[in-house]
């Protein structure tokens, strides 16, 4: 669980930082940024639960849709920070492009904060 909140107040945080910045993404408060980070993280479980079906379905249809999971890992969140603005009202993302850059600085924010956690 202290991961689940872990992940949450890093992407609440960046959400809220890059908005005041006026970079990648817009949003109007800190509560909206945290209740997107929310929607993002349960968008993300749901398309990666998704992509693993599709790997796992590739032992039977010769690999075409394992490489479906695959690619749809790999964009897992930026498709969750790009859908997220359809969702939440106050919340927007300039473009797919923006999402794909904000979810490059997010996962290595974690990564950081992982690392930081195992020594």
């Amino acid at each position: 669980m202290g991961s689940f909140i872990k992940r949450l107040l890093i992407v609440t945080g960046l959400v809220f930082l890059f908005s005041h910045f006026n970079l990648f993404v817009h949003v109007q408060s800190l509560e909206v940024a945290l209740f997107v980070s929310f929607i993002i993280t349960v968008f993300l479980f749901s398309i990666k639960l998704l992509a693993d079906v599709f790997k796992v379905m590739g032992c039977f249809t010769f690999g075409i849709t394992y490489i479906v999971g695959v690619i749809m890992s790999i964009f897992a969140l930026p498709m969750s920070i790009y859908y997220a603005q359809d969702y939440v009202s106050g919340f927007a993302v300039k473009s797919f492009f923006s999402a794909v850059i904000f979810s490059i600085i997010v996962s290595i924010a974690q990564s950081l904060v992982d690392v930081k956690e195992s020594e």
